[in-house]
């Protein structure tokens, strides 16, 4: 743990797994392939349009070192609704539960930097 945070390779993580959010956002909004998928969930539009803008907001928020707790809580909510909403259709969750393992595993970097600088500075 303490390799990948003297490199900085958590931030790297964060950045990156930020940008894959941000494509599977776009993705959700753009592609019809997506749309006629979310569609087999018998929902209204406006339910993807707001899973889809809460996802880029999150995936932004996620990036920034400094509201990266407040993106990943918006990521959570967003991917436990899309596992609850897979798993009563009986559809795959796993690279879901990937996703959320990731989210949770960059948090842990998160607060770990955080309690070292807070070490530093006494």
């Amino acid at each position: 743990m303490n390799f990948i945070l003297k490199y900085n390779f958590d931030e790297l993580l964060r950045f990156l797994f930020g940008i894959v959010f941000i494509i599977l956002s776009l993705r959700m909004l753009i592609v019809p392939e997506a749309i006629e998928n979310f569609r087999s969930f018998e929902m209204t539009d406006n339910v993807r349009m707001i899973m889809g803008i809460g996802g880029l907001i999150g995936s932004a928020l996620f990036i920034i070192e400094k509201t990266t707790l407040i993106g990943a809580v918006m990521l959570l909510l967003g991917f436990a609704y899309s596992i609850y909403l897979h798993h009563i259709d009986n559809q795959e969750i796993s690279w879901l539960i990937v996703c959320v393992v990731a989210i949770v595993f960059i948090l842990l970097f998160v607060f770990k930097r955080k309690s070292m600088r807070e070490d530093v500075e006494e």
